[in-house]
């Protein structure tokens, strides 16, 4: 008997977890909520104050005696809709939706594999233009020393226009005023022969300014420019021009 009770608690068990009796019992639970709430929620005092029988002969009457068709269809459309969603449903609309799930994930990993070659090839082309672009000014730059060896003044010009652009050229009136007034000093001095104070005080930064981009010379506290200071000089002159 103990063998036999557990062979059929077993049963009980499975039939009671499988997806289509727990499927079938949701949708007769749908179909006969009103028993249900009524078994669950009702007082029996009030069943019996308003229709003068007891719950379970209540429940009996109204929801479960035979009534026709009616009685027929709460237990076989459940049937109908658990074989829907447990057979037809999947079969017709889960995995065709699985279908093209997988699809679309494939479609994003080829899109971003294609993406990604894409950015390689991107790369490998920014690559090669940055060797190009970097030859090509090498090439440049070597011209560019050959010509400045015959004639200096292509590289000062380019110079010239930097340091103008800069707003560094405004110093040169004030250099070329203590070269050729001043006697090259740096400050002004006293003329016995003119009676007269001649030459500019430069500033520190003018002089260090001139001086690292040799433009100036200094010996012995006396300042000369150099060609390229000439220079110059020359092209703030013809800018004053023009």
């Amino acid at each position: 008997m103990s063998e036999l009770a557990d062979s059929i608690g077993e049963a009980v068990r499975k039939r009671v977890v499988s997806a289509t009796l727990a499927t079938y019992l949701f949708f007769w639970c749908v179909f006969h909520w009103e028993a249900i709430y009524t078994t669950l929620f009702t007082s029996q005092d009030i069943i019996y104050q308003k229709f003068g029988m007891l719950k379970n002969e209540y429940i009996d009457h109204y929801f479960f005696s035979w009534d026709g068709w009616i009685t027929i269809f709460k237990y076989i459309i459940p049937a109908i809709l658990t074989f829907i969603f447990i057979w037809l449903v999947p079969k017709y609309i889960l995995i065709h939706a699985y279908r093209q799930e997988q699809r679309h994930k494939v479609d994003r990993r080829r899109v971003k594999l294609e993406e990604e070659e894409n950015l390689e090839a991107k790369k490998e082309q920014l690559a090669i233009q940055s060797k190009k672009t970097l030859k090509a000014e090498i090439d440049t730059s070597k011209t560019e020393q050959k010509a400045a060896s015959q004639d200096p003044t292509i590289i000062w010009q380019r110079e010239y226009d930097k340091f103008k652009k800069s707003g560094l050229a405004n110093i040169l009136p004030d250099i070329a005023e203590a070269v050729y007034r001043g006697d090259g000093l740096v400050r002004k001095h006293y003329d016995e022969d003119a009676s007269e104070w001649i030459g500019i005080n430069l500033s520190k930064d003018a002089i260090a300014i001139s001086h690292t981009n040799d433009l100036i010379v200094i010996n012995n506290g006396i300042i000369s420019l150099t060609e390229k200071g000439k220079y110059f000089l020359n092209q703030s002159y013809v800018d004053k021009l023009f």
